[in-house]
């Protein structure tokens, strides 16, 4: 799932496992109840775009690094 967001517009991707995206005027629609995308599809490639050209300026994912063990403090009994 992703969201896109530029001025009163919300674009949202992936929402509950649909394929299709939903917009919304977040303006005249704060419970996001109306979806627009259907009805503004020029909006929807441009969110769409913002958020494309966002995503490839990001950082490849990368792999946990491997933190070197604590050292674990050793209570010696004194004799």
């Amino acid at each position: 799932m992703w969201v896109a967001r530029h001025a009163d517009w919300k674009l949202v991707h992936g929402q509950a496992g649909s394929e299709s995206p939903e917009l919304f005027n977040l303006a005249q629609d704060v419970g996001e109840r109306n979806n627009l995308a259907s009805a503004q599809p020029e909006r929807v490639k441009e969110l769409q775009a913002l958020w494309d050209s966002w995503n490839a300026r990001q950082a490849a994912p990368q792999p946990p690094q491997d933190r070197p063990a604590k050292r674990q403090k050793r209570k010696t009994k004194k004799d």
